[in-house]
């Protein structure tokens, strides 16, 4: 078990969409931008991640990020948050398991192995 940051992740974003009649597809979009950020942390420095890099990375325009994550910071920092409360979910998931933490450890090991800039960010 490794824990991706590239990954989108659905259901755990901080601030829920609004409802009506896209908000499926507004969610699927903002889990998708998140994710690209995960991604830009793991390859760039923090100051390198910029608004118009995510736009490219995500594939959608620099009003869609704002008006779906709001502004860089903010962005960054839910991006952050959802990927550690995911982490953290998968712990709570498995409380159960007596091999669980050991299985937990293990990936959480593994994850921060293989991302080391991102789990740098993560930190600060």
């Amino acid at each position: 078990m490794s824990f991706d940051p590239s990954l989108p992740i659905f259901g755990l974003s901080a601030a829920p969409v609004a409802g009506g009649r896209n908000w499926h597809l507004q969610e699927t979009r903002r889990a998708q931008i998140l994710a690209a950020i995960r991604r830009l942390l793991v390859q760039f420095e923090f100051d390198d991640v910029t608004v118009r890099r995510i736009a490219e990375a995500s594939g959608y325009s620099v009003q869609t990020l704002y008006n779906l994550v709001g502004p860089r910071d903010q962005a960054i920092s839910e991006a952050i948050s959802q990927y550690l409360g995911m982490v953290g979910q998968s712990a709570i998931e498995r409380a159960e398991d007596p091999f669980a933490l050991i299985t937990f450890v293990d990936g959480l090991m593994e994850s921060i192995g293989a991302y080391p800039k991102f789990t740098r960010h993560t930190c600060q």
